[in-house]
């Protein structure tokens, strides 16, 4: 049976008599009055969202759903969903994803000793738009944007500019479903998953519907190490050339390796409970790749928010230098049109990154079995 919830207005039945108006009928039991029934305002919002000229948040099984047209949202305040308002620009909405905050997959046990009284919350911010940024937390704040985008002949967009975003959080993961008309017929399929055994992500893409080759294009960087609990619209949150300043990355075939060595200057190195403020000469490394095969590159950060393509003519692969400061790592990966192109990107720190990059499918299984046993401890029921 259904319980309905009533709610009682200010004026009680007590107040009423005292003032005498005892004698007159009982108002409608669910109308106005002195009641207020919640089944009503559910029934109301209900038909708010139905008439919504865009639709907000909605309840899914394990989690949520949004549906984002355009390329650039404006405000959506006045829009209702199943689940609340929308407030600003939705597409700038992000959903922390949580990899094992484990710091036995860090620091060595005589490194663990110095940050007994240091907090490890590691996660990553998946945007709505699909680009993601890593904050490690302790080990090193913020330490690497990913971006990926889709070059074909007279269209290159990376894909959080995509119009068309069906995006969902299920069981401590973000899928995405991604159109464009700039590239007719073409659907991207995006999924992220937080890493079971490192602290990273793995993100799983596939591509259908090209008409002709086409090329797929991510790339990683930007360790800021900027380190902060609460100021979440800090403008560190996007990436900037500047953040690639003290960045050491090196090529290994498919994959790369970004190291972050630490300045006296950098926000989580003043923060007295962070490793880079308490283990002297500490470096955060980070390996990330992919399962397909075509061989990494050095990217201009100057030119990391451009398109796709422009960043591509920007990249160089050096076989007498593995290493370079000041730059980002990026992939092209050539795509055909026979049939849909699937892969994995794995990007992370610690524990058994190495042996994630060498079998993405298993780290794969693992991260899904990892979530849906976080998702089973809690049932929610409702009426």
């Amino acid at each position: 049976m259904k319980q309905v919830i009533e709610i009682p207005t200010h004026r009680s039945r007590r107040r009423e008599e005292a003032e005498g108006s005892s004698m007159r009928p009982d108002p409608p039991r669910y109308l106005g009055g002195y009641k207020v029934c919640v089944r009503l305002a559910a029934l109301l919002q209900v038909a708010l969202l139905a008439t919504s000229a865009i639709a907000g948040y909605a309840p899914v099984e394990g989690g949520w759903e949004i549906q984002i047209s355009g390329e650039r949202s404006a405000s959506t305040s006045a829009a209702t969903s199943g689940i609340g308002v929308v407030e600003g620009n939705p597409r700038l909405h992000r959903r922390p994803l949580y990899p094992p905050a484990d710091k036995t997959m860090i620091w060595s046990a005589e490194e663990l000793q110095q940050l007994e009284r240091c907090r490890f919350r590691p996660l990553v911010l998946a945007y709505n738009e699909p680009r993601i940024l890593f904050d490690f937390h302790s080990a090193g704040g913020l330490l690497g944007h990913l971006q990926i985008g889709l070059s074909a002949p007279g269209a290159s967009k990376w894909l959080h500019q995509w119009s068309e975003l069906s995006v969902r959080y299920v069981d401590g993961g973000m899928e995405y479903t991604i159109r464009d008309a700039s590239f007719p017929g073409v659907t991207v399929s995006l999924v992220a998953l937080p890493l079971a055994n490192s602290v990273g992500l793995i993100v799983k893409v596939k591509v259908k519907g090209l008409r002709e080759p086409a090329t797929l294009v991510w790339t990683y960087g930007g360790a800021s190490a900027f380190f902060t609990n609460w100021a979440m619209d800090a403008p560190e949150f996007r990436f900037s050339p500047q953040q690639c300043t003290n960045d050491l990355i090196a090529l290994n075939g498919s994959g790369f390796e970004l190291r972050r060595t630490f300045l006296k200057s950098d926000v989580a190195a003043k923060e007295i409970y962070a490793a880079p403020h308490r283990l002297t000469n500490w470096t955060a490394v980070i390996p990330g790749g992919s399962s397909w095969q075509s061989g990494m590159c050095f990217g201009d950060p100057k030119v990391f928010t451009s398109s796709p393509l422009i960043l591509a003519q920007r990249t160089e692969f050096s076989s007498t230098s593995a290493e370079r400061r000041d730059c980002v790592a990026v992939q092209q990966i050539p795509l055909g049109t026979a049939q849909p192109d699937e892969g994995f990107i794995v990007i992370g720190m610690g524990g058994k990154i190495e042996a994630d990059l060498c079998a993405p499918e298993k780290a794969w299984s693992a991260a899904k079995a990892r979530n849906q046993s976080i998702a089973n401890r809690i049932v929610t029921s409702t009426t």
